[in-house]
């Protein structure tokens, strides 16, 4: 995953292999992509195995009340109705929720939050997966960074 990572020659390919390529390495449910837009919201990028997601669908919405109203902390972290009693209700969190969520910030070393990925499964998270995927977190932070420096550089080329 690491090196389909710093292999991505675009953003679309990198949240590919964000969202379908992390479900290889663990099992999960669901893997969604979520990257800040500009007022610093995360915003729902990529879901696993949907082509092109809709960020007005009601599931899109939900998560991304949800995942604004988590805790901001650096490291992976587990997620569960307890910790989400005021952003969710139990009914809203059965709908579209397996019961464990797992979610990993996008922070690259040194900089800004990115956003983050929003893990789904039926299973408690084992310490030795949130230490791996916290670790390929750290990774995909560090391809976004990449990429949208290499973008920024391309704007600022003179023609000739």
């Amino acid at each position: 995953m690491e090196r389909d990572a710093r292999d991505a020659a675009s953003t679309e390919a990198l949240l590919s292999v964000m969202a379908n390529g992390t479900r290889k390495l663990v099992a999960c449910r669901q893997a969604v992509v979520m990257i800040v837009d500009a007022t610093g919201r995360p915003r729902v990028r990529a879901v696993s195995n949907v082509p092109a997601p809709d960020r007005n669908a009601p599931f899109a919405q939900w998560l991304e009340t949800v995942v604004a109203r988590l805790p901001q902390k650096t490291e992976a972290q587990t997620v569960g109705l307890d910790i989400l009693a005021l952003a969710t209700t139990e009914a809203d969190w059965r709908e579209w929720s397996p019961p464990e969520g797992l979610w990993l910030p996008l922070m690259p070393t040194g900089g800004d939050f990115l956003g983050g990925l929003w893990l789904t499964r039926e299973t408690p998270w084992q310490e030795s997966e949130r230490v791996l995927l916290d670790r390929l977190a750290g990774c995909y932070a560090h391809a976004w960074d990449s990429l949208s420096r290499r973008r920024r550089w391309a704007a600022l080329r003179l023609p000739g």
